[in-house]
């Protein structure tokens, strides 16, 4: 929260329009630039992304060359302090630098928090919350500080509150571009979840970054220039803030101008997938707006919140104990997420993991001004109700290179009103006018101290939002939004309230009343191994916002700040449960103002809590390290773990099997833990299955459904499933399976298989959703030869053995000219088509090809390798994608490459296998990249086979084996896939390997050898 005068009013950053051009800020001299580039640590990865024009490389929209994608972002931000200089010397503790400033812009905030500290193994990398939302009163919020009762909405109190970790980046801060000439900079990597990070007397520690895991109330949206995600429900997300330091021939280190404090930002979803792209670099409307895959959750919803590490990266996770419903979101590479270099402020991909192995006291980042570890923190000073506002300036966005535009025509730039005139000022006068660069801009003392003397101390209440329906336009759509009452954010050309003013300085805060919302629950939190963390600290920034505030002596850093009435503060109840536990009398936190009154058990002397001036930031307020009265003896009436909290969350080891045909309706078995047991006397069990983020409630009857048979196993009924990769979660209700490799299920994609038989049968493989048939062509007469697919179908053609070509499907009967025919004779012995369906070839005994055409095409030509008269040898015909030439198998196992239409032969081959004088081969199938395949012998042995310098196909350890049994028939590989197919025996079977998902003969005759060929397309 901004609490600065007058060099904080211009942000040099709004979106695009607010009537004036973001194009028109100062961009940073191409010196400056260059000269930070040539000071880069060697040792640091070369960035890959470039920032786009409008980025969140700066998430206090300060940047001198990228404009912010949303201005609003800054009182989500982190708060940093001055970087280290030699007038304060030394790091760790010992360093307290001043008051940090983005490009002439004090960016502070208020965010009271309670630190929890312990040197257990596993407790800085691993924390577990219960947490209760907030419930709003029923009637309209009060719009006067002075109303009996006031009415308050948590949104009005708090934009966030979040639980924060640090986490490593080893190109943010104390890492640098180049080393000062105080020495402070140059790269200090950071190694995961290693207390050798901390900072202390002799080193910086590692690079680091901030992790708040946000939660925003509801009724008070949109998000992207409001707070909420929804009218009702709340909604969670993932920051990470990073700070980059330009060190290299400067006396004292500074921030990069062009992107100070880079953020990525992640909403929780269903399947874990971003909205948007999370990075700093690529960011855009879609990143920072929740879609239908947002995990909502409802008002007074009991929750599981969790934070570990993940070989995919950070993983934060929220079950919803009440819905069943969870979300989560992986900080990984794979998800996009991405670290900055201090130099270029380009981006690579990157995977955030915790700092820390333990919550010890030290282990901490160290540029924060709050002493951050294992926090949990209220976001405060983000708004002031009005009676009415004024002086109305549009909040539209345009966003390159995205095509997304935005448009809220209601917004105002003036709030009106007694919470205005509170502090003796004036009121109703902040506005900046726009239509000139930079915007100048008015403001009003209002008399409060941290303002200082006669400066102004607010310029803007922008955006302010009137009661009632409003519409804004996303992409041309119209949207509408409703606030509940007049009331201004103050976050655009300014961070928040500058006079201590608004909600958050009154006792709107909960309290047990029924105008007031009921507290924000939290138990917790708890280790890796359950276990409650012994010791805690109470902090508050906010000191560093008053401007009488003296960072030498401390004198005039007060709590509460200035004149304001009231400061909220950190309470534990311990006379109730929290909702769905057993553990009756468990410390709860609460946060506000007494929250639930008769039931408070400690207060730790309200705002006295906060209690000493920081060494590390004399801008923050701590305590002493105190015990945690959340301990089984320090008075709580249930010893505090998380197995008194809720049952234990379900593990799932396997799914098997691992894959199906999208088309397909499969049964798969769920092996795992916890789905089913005894909690605190009374049954649980798994209540829903999710399968990506399709949720799955129902027990079987029909498909989708699920059935529990024990605490380790479960049925999945799966109707047909759109082909992609998912995880299998499963809740019971203390929580959500975490994802992981072992739960994958992979539903692949499938159009067309066909089964060919002897007699000219042909017979689609369930469950092919757009397949065709023929009936038997010459029922007891076993002449058919081959099978080709049709790319252009669902068609194809069958061949006899004397050449006679037969389409089926779509392709009329008429539709072959210019082909062989050998009446009487049984010399054809394969078909193959062109993949542009212009027509094909028919290959005869003696390797001769035959060409035949489709349509008004002419028959195309082939060069041969193979051509052995009067040596009945060839036995297939392959096609390379391209249709440049392909491959024919002869009896032995060899392949000869041909040629088309005077292309040069299909390159060489090298074999596996080759049986000389041995008539074992069945079958040839080419690869999805027509670079090698596999050759079939009559015993079922797969044999790869590869061109010349392109890589050999794994071998098929899997597959189906009938030794001595000349039984194998065919092979059909999985289009699009490499080493995954199917064999068909000669009796109908088919069998699947390579990880192919099992599929149903549609034509099995026991006993009987009729059954030829098997073609997927």
């Amino acid at each position: 929260m901004n609490m600065r005068p007058i060099r904080s009013l211009f942000v040099a950053t709004v979106v695009s329009v607010l009537a004036f051009s973001a194009a028109g800020t100062t961009a940073a001299p191409a010196s400056t630039q260059t000269q930070a580039a040539a000071q880069a640590p060697a040792s640091q990865t070369v960035a890959t992304v470039r920032p786009n024009p409008r980025s969140s490389v700066d998430c206090n929209g300060y940047s001198n060359q990228y404009p912010p994608v949303d201005p609003s972002m800054r009182m989500y931000c982190a708060d940093p302090k001055a970087l280290y200089t030699s007038s304060y010397g030394g790091y760790g503790h010992s360093a307290a630098p001043g008051r940090f400033y983005d490009n002439g812009h004090y960016v502070g905030h208020d965010e009271p928090s309670v630190k929890f500290e312990s040197n257990a193994t596993g407790s800085g990398n691993y924390q577990t919350y219960f947490l209760q939302l907030p419930h709003d009163p029923a009637g309209t919020p009060t719009t006067s500080p002075s109303a009996s009762p006031t009415t308050s909405d948590t949104a009005e109190l708090t934009p966030a509150f979040w639980f924060g970790l640090p986490l490593c980046d080893d190109k943010s801060f104390p890492s640098a571009a180049g080393v000062a000439a105080d020495g402070v900079g140059g790269y200090h990597g950071c190694t995961p979840d290693s207390d050798s990070n901390a900072p202390n007397a002799s080193s910086p520690g590692g690079g680091s970054a901030v992790l708040e895991l946000q939660f925003f109330p509801p009724g008070y949206g949109p998000h992207f220039d409001g707070i909420s995600c929804d009218a009702t429900r709340y909604c969670a997300a993932l920051t990470i803030d990073s700070l980059e330091a330009v060190c290299g021939g400067q006396p004292h280190c500074t921030t990069n101008a062009n992107c100070a404090e880079p953020v990525n930002f992640a909403f929780l979803t269903l399947d874990g997938t971003p909205t948007g792209p999370p990075s700093p670099q690529l960011n855009s409307y879609e990143t920072f707006s929740p879609n239908a895959d947002t995990l909502m959750m409802g008002q007074s919803d009991a929750l599981r919140v969790t934070i570990l590490d993940t070989s995919q990266g950070l993983e934060t996770k929220v079950d919803d104990l009440t819905t069943g419903r969870s979300g989560f979101m992986i900080a990984s590479a794979a998800n996009g997420f991405m670290q900055t270099d201090p130099s270029t402020c380009n981006g690579n991909a990157y995977s955030f993991h915790p700092e820390y192995n333990t919550a010890a006291q030290g282990n901490l980042v160290p540029w924060s001004a709050l002493e951050f570890g294992v926090l949990t923190s209220f976001e405060t000073g983000h708004f002031e109700p009005c009676n009415s506002t004024a002086n109305n300036l549009p909040y539209t966005a345009t966003f390159s290179p995205s095509p997304d535009t935005f448009a809220d025509n209601g917004t105002n730039q003036t709030c009106s009103g007694t919470f205005e005139t509170q502090a003796g000022g004036g009121g109703g006068t902040e506005f900046c006018d726009t239509s000139v660069n930079p915007p100048s801009c008015g403001g009003n003392t209002e008399g409060n101290t941290a303002c200082g003397g006669a400066q102004h101390c607010e310029s803007s209440d922008y955006p302010c939002f009137n009661a009632g329906s409003r519409t804004v336009t996303v992409n041309g759509v119209n949207q509408s939004w409703s606030w509940p009452v007049d009331g201004c954010l103050a976050n655009v050309f300014q961070n928040g309230d500058l006079d201590f003013d608004g909600s958050s300085y009154i006792a709107d805060w909960p309290d047990g009343g029924a105008t007031h919302p009921t507290t924000a629950m939290i138990l917790g939190p708890f280790d890796a191994n359950g276990a409650t963390y012994p010791q805690l600290q109470f902090e508050t920034n906010v000191p560093g916002s008053e401007q009488s505030c003296d960072f030498s002596n401390g004198n005039g850093c007060n709590v509460p700040p200035g004149t304001a009435a009231f400061y909220p503060y950190w309470s534990i109840e311990n006379s109730a449960a929290f909702p769905g536990s057993q553990a009756n009398g468990a410390c709860i936190w609460n946060f506000g103002n007494d929250a639930i009154t008769g039931m408070t058990g400690w207060d730790f002397g309200k705002d006295n809590q906060y209690t000493n001036i920081s060494t590390f930031f004399p801008g923050t307020r701590i305590s002493p390290i105190m015990n945690n009265p959340a301990t089984s003896n320090s008075g709580c009436q249930a010893a505090e773990s998380v197995a008194n909290a809720a049952p234990p969350v379900p593990v799932v080891s396997s799914v098997s099997p691992g894959s199906g045909l999208d088309t397909s309706p499969n049964t798969i078995t769920i092996s795992g833990s916890n789905f089913s047991g005894t909690f605190n006397g009374s049954p649980f069990t798994v209540h829903s299955v999710n399968v990506g983020a399709t949720q799955i409630t129902s027990t079987c009857g029909a498909a989708p459904c699920f059935t529990v048979n024990s605490a380790t196993s479960i049925t999945l009924m799966l109707p047909p499933f759109t082909a992609g990769t998912y995880d299998v979660t499963v809740t019971n209700p203390g929580g959500t399976s975490l994802t992981g490799p072992s739960d994958q299920y992979v539903s692949k994609p499938f159009n067309t298989m066909y089964l060919l038989d002897a007699y000219g049968g042909v017979h689609s493989v369930p469950p092919s959703p757009i397949g065709f048939s023929a009936p038997q062509k010459w029922p007891g007469f076993q002449i058919t030869r081959g099978l080709a697919l049709w790319q252009q179908g669902p068609a194809g053609i069958f061949l006899d053995g004397y050449g006679g070509l037969y389409p089926i499907g779509n392709l009329p009967s008429n539709a072959v000219s210019g082909g062989p025919y050998w009446s009487g004779w049984d010399i054809a012995r394969g078909v193959a088509l062109l993949p542009d369906a212009s027509g094909g070839f028919v290959l005869d005994g003696y390797g001769g090809l035959h060409g035949f055409a489709l349509g008004n095409h002419t028959p195309p030509t082939a060069t041969v390798t193979l051509y052995r008269a009067g040596w009945d040898i060839a036995r297939g015909v392959v096609m390379r994608p391209d249709g440049t030439g392909g491959y024919v198998i002869d009896a032995f196992g060899g392949l000869w490459p041909f040629g088309v239409n005077a292309h040069a032969p299909a390159p060489n081959v090298t074999l596996t296998f080759y049986a000389a004088n041995w008539y074992v081969e069945r079958g040839v199938a080419l690869d999805a990249d027509g670079l090698g395949g596999y050759t079939l012998d009559a015993f079922g042995g797969l044999h790869p086979f590869g061109t010349t310098n392109s890589t050999m196909p794994p071998g098929i350890p899997n597959a189906p084996y009938w030794h001595g049994w000349d039984i194998a028939r065919a092979i059909a590989l999985h289009p699009g896939e490499n080493g995954v197919g199917w064999t068909l025996d000669a009796w109908g079977g088919i069998h699947e390997w390579g990880g192919a998902a099992p599929v149903n003969t549609p034509f099995f005759t026991f006993g009987q050898y009729i059954n030829r060929f098997l073609v997927a397309g």
